[in-house]
């Protein structure tokens, strides 16, 4: 009796919110287009950005590139010179718009746009002076593993120090990120900037940092990324910071890199098999381009907000943007590059 008394109430409920059903059309929400631009400008490089537009959640993810705009650079208030759209090399990639002119240190870059059915947009950045660096070196720490007739083995963990004198009473903002070159058939490469070394096919790629490591980046973890465990997860390609915790003074960063390394050393003369090299590319970059990264760093995988949103229970995030009538980011960067290759800094124990 009782199953036939609920049957009614449940095929009651049923029907109320089958008659709450509504169908929303969200074509109806979409807003007007606005373009967007994107670029990093670099001192001594060729000013080169990305113009595409936005679009809406309904379009699907299109490729946008805008290729009929009129682009304009102005250097220090003055007008530069009309840039060019430069055709994608490969189909499906996004074309650019490129300068002939390369900025300095100091200079305050200003690009237009303007196409048909868009609103004008205009961005400004300047570029920073060069990060004041007292100090950058590899240290390893190194232990003998395996030995055959003709090859030593060693595993070798290697830290990052970098020392910034920071100015005082300025406001400064970094980035450090690296690449490693390696050899086809040890360890695990990918296809960026391809190489050939001595016939041996050998690869650039991106190297893992462990900025978490170090204090430094310390205020980037939220107190929910403590509490739920991932305030020091996963390893970084890049980093980025700003003077806040060590402004006007001197400051060594130690941070590692990589998962561990082998290194091969034939017994016969001593010599390494395959030597590693480095790459660490140490920039100042303007606030603007901070304050973008910063908001990508705090919602990459492994942290709190990051891991919400993969999983979408977080509320979306606006990233910042500095391009006035549009959205998008144009930075600037003053960069050095630093290269170590492991012949030379590493004295090799004999074998045991």
């Amino acid at each position: 009796m009782k199953a036939n008394k609920i049957f009614p109430f449940l095929l009651l409920v049923a029907v109320f919110f089958q008659s709450c059903e509504q169908i929303v059309e969200l074509d109806s929400f979409k807003p007007a287009p606005k373009l967007v631009l994107n670029g990093v400008t670099r001192a001594g490089e060729p000013v080169c950005v990305n113009l595409s537009r936005t679009w809406f959640h309904t379009d699907g993810k299109p490729n946008l590139t805008i290729s009929d705009a009129d682009v304009k650079l102005y250097v220090n208030g003055q007008f530069r010179e009309q840039m060019s759209f430069v055709a994608p090399s490969e189909e499906g990639l996004a074309g650019s718009y490129k300068a002939s002119y390369s900025p300095a240190t100091g200079d305050r870059i200003r690009i237009t746009a303007s196409a048909l059915g868009y609103p004008d947009i205009a961005v400004d950045s300047e570029l920073p002076k060069q990060m004041a660096i007292e100090d950058c070196r590899l240290k390893v720490q190194k232990n003998f593993w395996w030995e055959d007739d003709s090859t030593c083995q060693y595993l070798a963990d290697y830290t990052l120090e970098l020392t910034v004198q920071d100015p005082p009473e300025e406001e400064n903002y970094y980035l450090v990120h690296g690449k490693e070159l390696q050899y086809n058939g040890y360890g695990s490469a990918g296809s960026e900037d391809f190489e050939v070394i001595k016939g041996d096919t050998a690869y650039w790629y991106a190297t893992y940092i462990r900025f978490s490591e170090d204090p430094l980046f310390k205020n980037a973890v939220t107190a929910f990324d403590y509490i739920f465990g991932t305030g020091s997860s996963g390893d970084n390609y890049w980093g980025a910071f700003s003077d806040e915790l060590i402004e006007g003074r001197t400051y060594t960063m130690r941070v590692p890199i990589g998962n561990g390394y082998t290194i091969y050393q034939n017994k016969e003369d001593q010599s390494i098999i395959h030597p590693k090299k480095f790459r660490f590319y140490l920039q100042s970059i303007s606030k603007d381009y901070y304050d973008y990264l910063k908001m990508l760093q705090e919602l990459q995988s492994g942290s709190f907000t990051g891991d919400l949103a993969s999983a979408g229970f977080a509320e979306p995030i606006r990233l910042p943007s500095n391009v006035e009538g549009g959205t998008g980011v144009l930075g600037s960067a003053t960069e050095c590059i630093y290269e170590w290759d492991e012949r030379d800094i590493i004295t090799f124990e004999g074998p045991r």
